[in-house]
């Protein structure tokens, strides 16, 4: 049994207090089957030190799946089965018998008043608990929690350090965490149960409303849906809803056993978790709890959605970095317990959550490239004036409390106050991401957040330049994959995924692959596996048959990326002790080949790589130094230079005073006739004098940085 008292934080009772059951031997006894026998209600003040402990085990903890061995005394002592026990016969066994073998009292009991549970666990917080790994010396954030919710926001979680040159694999996944219906909620809650057979172990789908493509028609609406879950697909289900029996009722376990089957094939590193992982609201409580304790409702939610659900070969003990999404602050209330899935970071060897926003960085030390991560909190988007779309508003006034306020937590302090508070949150992120990408020498950077591909494309095309290469989302319930040459509605300039079909609730469409004339993605219900190199990502969505349906690589950066294709030289400068030559690229974006970069000709043209007198401004340039000095008259090549425009080209000669490096290089701007040394853009290029072979050349970037060239 030391295994219990271990998860549950507890130290093991000494001698001394098993000792103390004597002081309970002289209570009466009377048969067990006594009608007569009632216990006083946790409530009354003398059962305050076991009203906790009582209430998670009739609650949540009977169905853990090591309660047969902790409540295996509940026969003797009740009369039922653990899982038939109701809330008084767990009052009367922890009188008696409480798990762990350590007999308080003695068994068969008459009252259940003071029960002496409140001896024997005496001075331990029932769950406290230090995150494996962690010993008292241990002060940074991966091992205390903060005195608040948002103590830790913005910080930089401890770095994970991967060895092995075996392929590395993340697994990305989000909207998962379906409804715990076998949970008793305190506070007067109801219980989480949308349809008729939903009060059973483990999740329970929420039923939502189902749509057209465009959101313009509704098929079918979330009271239609959960008759179709009540009749499991039978009349009067309405046809339209597109409710499929096998599918909808159970897509978060269907997507967990694709999940687990793929991950002991290619045991990915960890998981990108986009959000939502616990519907309706999120943790059934209200916030506030101690950052240092996890309630019994979060442990029994933890229990039966998450830790229950995914493990496995390639799975056990794998950190998932989470966001929050909507749903998790309480979908349309903000006061649900938000902070307790921050406070399981800490109760956990896997769960990472140390705040809304912050950092991580994952070290790849064998293979030779990092990679930097942000966590954003884009929830903002869902914190609307309180009077609007109460049944999607966080911040709505019919759903919260006239006297909701998280401000223990750090969080709104009031319904009034909470859209201002969620914009501040998102407008404190924004320098703050800016800044950490802009500084980053990782390899690559990617961005994780909960709203969907298409918000904020403007912020987001901004960190694009900044040199972010993958954006991972969640919010709508199906996997989509968004490519940046595709601007009818990517204008991001990067690749997004979303994968909002882990189950949790039911798909935007109905999931048979015989209608997808409505589908948003390439599938309702899945997951994303990410193959991870220093050179590329290879995307591939994955359905809840464990289907690949769609593949993608992004390379490096995801910029263009400028490979020397031939030694032709196309600029001779005249009278200069250093000798350039610009030779012509290939320019790739994402792995799609192209014969030049002629992708934003409207900011190539204000400056260009070399100078061909801007007649190559649609072109990609790379500049190197030959090993032999061989000066000669202004001629220019190939290219798209004009007939005989070496004239137009000596206007506007590079200015190679001192150019030892790359960074001394010159980008040039033909409406200015000036050469303009380019370590004024840091970010455009890299490399040095001593070999070039490849480079990267972010125009956008320098476009957005220097507008006036």
């Amino acid at each position: 049994m030391v295994a219990f008292w271990l998860i549950l934080g507890l130290a093991l009772p000494t001698a001394a207090q098993v000792n103390r059951s004597s002081h309970f031997l002289s209570r009466q006894s009377v048969d067990v089957s006594s009608q007569g026998v009632r216990c006083g209600g946790l409530d009354l003040p003398e059962n305050a030190g076991c009203k906790q402990v009582v209430e998670w085990a009739a609650g949540g903890g009977k169905w853990d799946s090591a309660a047969g061995g902790w409540y295996k005394n509940m026969p003797t002592i009740t009369g039922v089965n653990h899982e038939q026990g109701t809330l008084q016969d767990f009052q009367r066994l922890y009188y008696c018998s409480p798990p762990g073998d350590s007999f308080c009292g003695l068994p068969p009991c008459t009252g259940c008043s003071n029960p002496p549970c409140s001896d024997c666990f005496a001075g331990n917080q029932l769950y406290s608990s230090r995150r494996p790994g962690c010993d008292g010396n241990d002060k940074g954030v991966g091992c205390v929690p903060p005195k608040t919710a948002l103590g830790y926001k913005g910080q930089h979680w401890p770095t994970t350090v991967i060895h092995g040159t075996q392929e590395m694999h993340i697994f990305a996944i989000g909207d998962w965490g379906g409804m715990d219906g076998s949970l008793d909620p305190p506070e007067g809650r109801k219980t989480i149960v949308a349809y008729d057979w939903g009060r059973r172990p483990g999740p329970s789908v929420f039923p939502r409303s189902r749509w057209n493509k465009m959101h313009t028609v509704q098929f079918c609406d979330h009271k239609q849906l959960v008759e179709c879950f009540n009749t499991r697909g039978q009349a009067p289900c309405a046809p339209e809803c597109g409710y499929v029996a096998g599918v909808d009722d159970q897509p978060q376990l269907l997507v967990a056993n694709a999940f687990k089957a793929r991950a002991a094939l290619v045991d990915p590193q960890y998981i990108l978790n986009v959000g939502d992982n616990f519907y309706w609201g999120g943790i059934e409580k209200t916030c506030g709890s101690p950052m240092d304790q996890i309630s019994y409702p979060t442990k029994h939610q933890f229990d039966q959605i998450f830790e229950g659900v995914y493990q496995g070969s390639g799975l056990t003990n794998k950190p998932w970095f989470s966001v929050l999404g909507n749903h998790d602050w309480g979908g349309f209330k903000f006061d649900n317990g938000w902070d307790q899935q921050i406070s399981y970071t800490w109760a956990s060897n896997r769960w990472v959550m140390p705040a809304p926003y912050y950092k991580t960085s994952v070290v790849y030390a064998d293979l030779g490239f990092d990679v930097d991560y942000f966590f954003l909190d884009s929830n903002f988007i869902d914190a609307m004036p309180p009077e609007e779309d109460p049944n999607h508003n966080m911040c709505s006034r019919k759903n919260n409390k006239p006297s909701a306020s998280c401000a223990a937590a750090d969080g709104p302090e009031s319904v009034d106050a909470c859209p201002g508070w969620f914009a501040s949150l998102w407008a404190e992120q924004k320098p703050w991401v800016t800044q950490l990408m802009g500084q980053s020498k990782a390899n690559w950077q990617i961005v994780v957040t909960h709203f969907p591909c298409g918000h904020e494309q403007d912020f987001y095309k901004s960190l694009r330049g900044l040199g972010m290469d993958l954006l991972v989302t969640g919010h709508r319930h199906d996997q989509e994959l968004w490519l940046p040459d595709d601007h009818a509605k990517n204008h991001m300039g990067v690749t997004c995924i979303v994968t909002g079909g882990g189950g949790g609730i039911t798909s935007e469409a109905t999931p048979n692959p015989e209608e997808t004339e409505d589908w948003y993605g390439e599938a309702q219900y899945g997951f994303y596996d990410l193959t991870i190199s220093k050179s590329e990502i290879l995307i591939e969505s994955i359905n809840y048959d464990g289907e690949v349906l769609l593949t993608h690589t992004v390379t490096r950066r995801g910029r263009r990326n400028l490979h020397l294709a031939s030694s032709l030289p196309l600029l001779v400068r005249k009278n200069v002790d250093v000798h350039w030559i610009a030779r012509p690229a290939q320019c790739s974006r994402d792995a799609q080949p192209k014969s030049s970069c002629i992708v934003m000709p409207e900011r190539l043209g204000a400056m260009a790589i070399a100078a061909a007198g801007a007649y190559a401004v649609t072109s990609g340039f790379v500049v190197s130094q030959p090993a032999a000095q061989q000066p000669s008259e202004v001629r220019l090549r190939g290219a798209q230079a004009q007939p005989n425009s070496s004239a137009g080209f000596s206007s506007t000669m590079l200015n190679l005073a001192g150019a030892g490096t790359v960074a001394a290089g010159l980008a040039v701007s033909q409406r200015k006739r000036t050469a303009l040394r380019a370590e004024k853009f840091a970010g455009g290029l890299v490399g040095s004098a001593g070999g070039f072979g490849e480079y990267q050349f972010d125009p956008i970037g320098l476009a957005e940085h220097y507008p006036t060239l």
